[in-house]
């Protein structure tokens, strides 16, 4: 790593971060305030250095503030934060705080490459999430938006970062979320037609309190907008463009995919390959029985919804909501389908050597006893009226107290008397992320009641329980791996027909660059076997499950498969060693459609993968209708000499001499390898 050798002050212009021999970073950024309906600019009048800390005083308007710029040990990267004080005798109403370009002479460079070479890369530009729109976009890596551009709004847990580079990479820009406490931190780009001294005419971020109005703040009290990090990068591909903030956050966080035991093992979900909402006791244990008997590393065994009982009316998957679990948590339990209770089947995994999960919402029906007897503990939209997704189902509003003891009370039963290791919770994020909510308390935000949420069932599950998140599908915010194992990164497997592999995996290939063991893992849905589709698209999701280094969720009835399957699914889960950063030296996939046809994962010594004499994983996929021809320089897999892979599959060696390994793939196919150690 390079010493610290960037630019950084904060003048009476602005915040200056800046190489000036490369022409790289920002210049005169400023803060401004809305408080009491007026718009302040923070007006520096004193700098004090202490070390490897910059604090700068002033005011914003009525407001006092302080600015703490704090280097990074190693990095060409810096911190930056703002702390409001109200030093008046009066409540001071604060609305919109935001960071950016607000005068003639602030501006964002990354290097001397010409207006027409910036490209910018954020999660945004892969998916959209706003229900019920949900679909993959493309590509990653796109050219500087010529309109107004706001980034990190959608339901989906954005990674709160931007990396504005070159067309070749050779000089980056990182600016990113260094905390989350409160807000959410979106980005307002635009384009400069001309670039005379800056790539953007417009840049912003913005520290959004979502689902809060106006806050508060009492004489003597103060407000701290969470943090945000800058970092100057040189040849560094957007792929590897977040390690060293990651790096960072997890050296000053408790991120579980540290520790996480999924790292090791690996876990099996009832829901998807043609099981769905059929979740009855004697079926789930016949599966469970043959799981503990063929596949020892499957430590887990989730129940997905589908447990509770049908309420009168279309007895669809919208009754599995938490409403169901009021006035009696116990009461709506199936007792066709659970004749002996929820309690009753996770002691029989126990007794198999299982550790017992279970699928749950926090989503609430509108034409609900729950909301009918208590409307008032609703999330609210702007406008006053109940916070819906598709017009029937809502969301309980965390800051009523009654609304949070009625979410405790259930989830005791849920994860504490059932006797729940794992939580897979679904439909989530919207509760906490969507705009168009409004809390009751403004003085809390949706950053603030999702934590009320997450802290409750870490109450409520084992230290080394697992709690997976789910849909809305998740682009890797790290800051949710405080709490949670897992994030979702993708839509639904389903069946695992085709179609739905190829629109699982094109939402994911942002996340799959970001190493979760610095985070947390991601989630690409359950890994199983269609038995009405062929060899080759069952290996492919398989070989996909296996090198993108994500938890190993399996799923479907293992006892109804084939042998040559059980041996499959045997080894894939035999070889957990999960959460490395894996690799894509395809750049189509990053300037075109999001579907690589190589990836690659290195094993680091003392790895259990390392011990076995395996130093590296690579994967080809033939995404087409038509036989391809899929090859990769082995310089690009970092290997200058010759090597020897085995097929992971058939155990098959070869001998790989020339400089590029190149392989005929049939249509809708991949193939797996490991490098030995020759």
């Amino acid at each position: 790593m390079s010493e610290f050798k960037t630019e950084i002050l904060y003048s009476k212009n602005g915040f200056t971060f800046f190489d000036e021999s490369a022409r790289m970073g920002v210049k005169n950024l400023g803060l401004r305030v809305s408080a009491d309906g007026r718009t302040s600019d923070f007006i520096p009048s004193k700098t004090v250095k202490k070390g490897p800390v910059i604090l700068v005083l002033g005011n914003a308007g009525s407001l006092a503030c302080i600015c703490e710029i704090r280097r990074i040990q190693g990095l060409d990267a810096a911190t930056i934060r703002f702390t409001l004080e109200n030093r008046s005798r009066k409540i001071i109403k604060i609305g919109d705080i935001s960071f950016g370009i607000f005068s003639d002479d602030a501006s964002v460079l990354v290097g001397k490459s010409s207006q027409l070479d910036m490209r910018y890369c954020h999660t945004d530009n892969v998916r959209t999430e706003y229900y019920p729109y949900c679909q993959g976009e493309s590509p990653l890596v796109r050219s500087l938006p010529i309109r107004d551009t706001l980034l990190g709004t959608g339901e989906d847990q954005p990674f709160p970062a931007i990396y504005f580079t070159d067309r070749k990479y050779r000089n980056g820009l990182v600016i990113a979320a260094g905390s989350q406490d409160s807000s959410y931190q979106t980005w307002e780009i635009r384009k400069d037609p001309f670039a005379s001294k800056s790539i953007l005419a417009k840049f912003a971020i913005r520290y959004e309190r979502c689902q809060s109005d106006i806050l508060e703040i009492g004489p003597g009290e103060t407000y701290e907008p969470d943090s945000t990090y800058f970092q100057i990068l040189k040849d560094r591909h957007p792929q590897s463009a977040y390690d060293d903030y990651v790096g960072w956050l997890s050296g000053k966080l408790p991120l579980l995919g540290t520790k996480t035991p999924l790292l090791r093992h690996a876990f099996h979900c009832t829901w998807n390959y043609g099981v769905f909402d059929r979740q009855y006791e004697k079926d789930l244990l016949k599966t469970a029985r043959f799981t503990a008997e063929k596949f020892p590393n499957i430590r887990y065994f989730l129940m997905d919804a589908g447990y509770l009982s049908k309420d009168g009316k279309d007895g669809s998957l919208a009754q599995n909501f938490v409403d169901r679990f009021y006035p009696d948590a116990n009461a709506p339990v199936d007792a066709e389908k659970f004749p002996h209770g929820i309690r009753h089947f996770s002691d029989e995994l126990r007794k198999l050597g299982l550790r017992p999960g279970i699928w749950w919402s926090p989503t609430a029906r509108k034409d609900s006893l729950l909301f009918r007897e208590h409307p008032d503990w609703f999330l609210k939209t702007r406008g006053g009226k109940p916070y819906l997704i598709g017009e029937l189902n809502g969301y309980l509003d965390l800051t009523h107290h009654d609304a949070r003891d009625f979410i405790d009370r259930t989830l005791s039963v849920v994860l504490r008397d059932w006797g729940m290791d794992a939580l897979k919770m679904d439909f989530w994020s919207q509760m906490f992320e969507d705009r168009d909510g409004l809390l009751r308390n403004s003085q809390m935000s949706g950053v603030q009641t999702r934590k009320i949420l997450f802290d409750i069932i870490r109450k409520y599950l084992p230290k080394d329980g697992i709690f997976m998140t789910c849909v809305a599908t998740g682009m890797g915010n790290p800051f949710i791996g405080t709490h949670a194992d897992t994030y979702r990164n993708t839509i639904d497997i389903g069946a695992g027909g085709w179609d739905e592999q190829i629109n699982n995996c094109i939402w994911a290939l942002p996340t799959v660059t970001i190493e979760g063991r610095k985070t947390f893992l991601l989630n690409n849905d359950s890994f199983g076997f269609n038995l009405g589709c062929p060899d080759n698209e069952n290996f492919f999701r398989m070989t996909w499950g296996f090198i993108t280094m994500g938890m190993q969720e399996t799923g479907g009835r293992f006892e109804e498969l084939p042998e040559k399957y059980v041996r499959a699914m045997r080894k894939f889960t035999d070889r957990c060693d999960r959460g490395y950063k894996c690799f894509c030296p395809d750049e189509r996939a990053f300037t075109g459609e999001p579907l690589p046809e190589v990836l690659f994962v290195n094993y680091p010594s003392g790895s259990p993968t390392r011990q076995k004499g395996i130093v590296q994983s690579f994967a080809f996929f033939n995404w087409t209708d038509e036989p391809k021809i899929v090859s990769v320089r082995k310089e690009k897999l970092g290997h200058k000499s010759g090597i020897v892979i085995e097929d992971f599959w058939t155990g098959k060696k070869y001998k790989e001499n020339e400089e590029f390994i190149h392989r005929r793939l049939a249509p809708r196919s991949a193939l797996l390898y490991d490098v030995i150690r020759s």
